[in-house]
């Protein structure tokens, strides 16, 4: 796991500080640099290694502090391990000094490192511009670095680009010098914070932009290409609130003075959390303010907030390893819907959280070939292959697990206190627990560990259900739960510390008690009702089996709206995915999905879509009961189309939009026969035709 330690960076000592000065030839496409480091030596050494890749060097020297710069006299690449090693004649001694580096890059056009996007401008003429992409390992291919997340460096970058282009980085301009001739400009920008070198960024282009301030007075904008300024509103609009939030919520002030988001023509990921400068793939920053879809702007909004965590949770504080990769994604994961939620309370972000990066943790996670959250990197380059539904999916949920289980207050108290203490420093996911158990006094680190250090999660086995005196007592069984329905060997049996939530007629209970066996009693204060649910508000990544008899109450909780809309989609998701495993009964399944006859939640529905749909599709062979299946969704979906239609309103809300989109995506599934549906889908079809 990473270099040798003849350069140290710790507490203990000053933070190397990089100045890069580069000059890009856009048309070329090639770009000559020199990077200045200053450093401490800690153990006297004769060869300084540092990462590089793509690059070709033309000289390296050593400078102590007060003394004569000593000339490297051999430069050894390793195109394998991605470095690049001066080879000095005499040892370098301990103590402080500069290490000077001449190189030559290439403008590559792989959407990684230093590269160029092309694009057509308004004028129909096609250009070229330059961005960064350094997350995970390529920093290395910008500029010779020690490219590790735990050797946080302070930057300082210099830039020379035609007069005519705009250039910015993660800080504000210092200083803009037109140089002889006119036609090149060197901008220097301030220095950074304290950070990891995958963070530092540029742009060298021609953009437009949108700004306003935060109340902090942080100036954000959004750089768009010439001509598309106005696509950038909403985001805009987005990141003000999102920063103003979680200056409140973390605890710590955003730290830089500015925040830019640009749209890359050429992006290979969704956006990039770039410190004071994200990036983002055009599509999920800019939409057009009028045609643009609910759809469109809920990811817009998600992937803003998403990214504006992780200039707390990422940035401020950073994994020490990639093998802690996921408190930086999972917790942005979990954080993007918090922040959306507060923004747009309408959308209900959290009842949808349920049927998307709930479900989506639950469908991967289920499987033999799944992995823990928390991963073993050995090398650096394995860290791409944990980029995945587990890191951001099963991570916020955990993340959501742990909220539930300790409250808003603790939860956010402790929050602050890891971010206070750990700012601008590197954190293991130890460090995590022991802050929320000492906001909590729970023992969380217990708790979590079998979470995030074993793969899976488990099935709850519900039997023995009595009655009286208004309580029910139930016997709780607890298996990892395999979507293939496997046998689970006494060798491979695993154990987790869940933590019981319950629903009930009088909302969700405010007890919590924790199963640490394979079997625990439970008992349940009905308050009043005749129904309950564990794992309310499918708080926690696992699914639950109940006998009949739990579940005929629950229905009648269904049909009446008493339950919840996360619990009346995750019950029905949990029926469904025992079913596929070979847990549950299929007839039992068809006559729950009758309770939702009366159904118009936008989430639920989309959970009802995916049961209905996958059905039909196991059902393929089976034309009787498929034929029955066909009975069922016609049932529960005319009513609605009827009451919803197909036509958009003007007082729409954003989830009946999502709604009907729902509704018209089953017709063709399961209502194509229906004379109505198809005498207006010929209508439709024909104005197409003539329009």
């Amino acid at each position: 796991m990473g270099l040798d330690e003849a350069v140290l960076l710790s507490p203990d000592v000053e933070p190397i500080r990089y100045d890069v000065s580069l000059t890009p030839d856009m048309s070329k496409f090639t770009y000559e640099g020199s990077t200045e480091v200053s450093v401490t030596v800690v153990n006297r050494t004769s060869t300084i290694s540092m990462h590089a890749k793509e690059l070709a060097f033309w000289s390296c020297s050593y400078t102590p502090a007060g003394g004569s710069p000593q000339q490297a006299k051999g430069i050894e690449l390793d195109v394998r391990a991605t470095t690049v090693a001066f080879v000095f004649a005499e040892p370098l001694l301990p103590g402080k000094g500069t290490v000077a580096v001449a190189f030559t890059g290439q403008l590559n056009n792989e959407m990684a490192g230093f590269y160029r996007s092309s694009y057509t401008d308004i004028n129909g003429i096609s250009r070229v511009m330059g961005s960064t992409q350094f997350e995970s390992l390529d920093a290395r291919r910008a500029f010779p670095c020690w490219d590790e997340p735990s050797r946080k460096a302070v930057f300082k970058l210099t830039l020379t680009v035609p007069a005519s282009l705009t250039a910015f980085s993660n800080m504000p301009e210092a200083s803009c010098t037109t140089l002889p001739g006119g036609e090149l400009k060197a901008l220097s920008f301030m220095d950074s914070p304290r950070m990891s070198s995958y963070l530092l960024a540029w742009c060298v282009g021609e953009f437009d932009y949108v700004s306003a301030l935060a109340a902090s007075g942080v100036v954000v904008r959004v750089y768009t290409p010439p001509g598309k300024a106005a696509s950038g509103e909403f985001s805009l609009d987005c990141a003000v609130r999102t920063l103003d939030l979680y200056d409140g919520f973390f605890g710590v002030p955003y730290p830089l003075p500015k925040l830019d988001m640009v749209a890359i023509p050429e992006f290979a990921m969704g956006a990039m959390e770039n410190w004071g400068l994200v990036t983002y793939r055009e599509v999920d920053l800019l939409i057009d303010p009028v045609k643009a879809s609910s759809a469109q702007r809920q990811r817009v909004c998600s992937v803003v907030t998403h990214e504006l965590a992780h200039q707390w949770f990422g940035n401020l504080v950073t994994m020490a390893w990639w093998d802690d990769l996921w408190l930086n994604e999972g917790f942005a994961s979990w954080t993007e819907n918090m922040a959306a939620d507060a923004l747009f309370p309408e959308w209900k972000m959290w009842e949808q959280y349920t049927v998307d990066s709930a479900a989506a943790a639950l469908r991967l996670d289920a499987m033999r070939s799944s992995h823990p959250i928390q991963v073993p990197i050995r090398h650096a380059e394995e860290v791409e292959e944990v980029f995945d539904a587990i890191s951001y999916c099963k991570g916020s949920y955990v993340v959501k697990m742990v909220h539930a289980v300790l409250g808003r207050e603790n939860f956010q108290k402790g929050l602050m206190a890891y971010m206070d203490k750990h700012k601008y420093g590197n954190t293991i996911t130890a460090d995590l627990w022991a802050a929320w158990e000492a906001s909590s006094g729970m023992p969380i680190a217990e708790m979590m560990q079998s979470w995030t250090t074993q793969m899976g999660y488990p099935v709850l086995t519900v039997s023995d259900f009595k009655e009286a005196g208004g309580k029910a007592t139930v016997s709780v069984k607890q298996e990892w739960f395999l979507a293939d329905g496997s046998e689970v060997s006494a060798a491979d049996a695993k154990l987790w510390c869940v933590p019981i939530l319950t629903s009930t007629k009088g909302g969700i209970s405010d007890d919590v008690s924790m199963m640490r066996e394979d079997t625990m009693a439970v008992t349940v204060d009905l308050a009043g009702g005749d129904w309950f649910k564990f794992n309310a508000d499918q708080q926690v990544p696992m699914r639950v089996s109940y006998p009949d008899d739990v579940m005929a109450r629950m229905s009648a909780a269904i049909k009446s709206k008493a339950m919840g809309a996360s619990d009346r989609a995750g019950l029905l998701l949990d029926s469904y995915a025992l079913v596929k495993s070979g847990r549950g009964n299929a007839g039992s399944l068809m006559k729950l999905l009758t309770s939702y006859a009366d159904e118009d939640d936008a989430t639920v529905w989309e959970a009802i879509e995916g049961v209905l749909t996958g059905l039909d599709t196991v059902l393929v062979a089976d034309e009787g009961i498929r034929a029955d299946l066909n009975k069922v969704a016609k049932k529960i979906i005319a009513p609605l189309l009827a009451k919803v239609g197909w036509q958009a309103a003007k007082d729409d809300g954003h989830l009946t939009v999502l709604l009907r989109a729902t509704l018209i995506r089953l017709l063709g599934t399961f209502m194509y026969d229906d004379e109505g549906v198809v005498a207006e889908a010929r209508s439709r079809i024909g104005n197409l035709r003539y329009a």
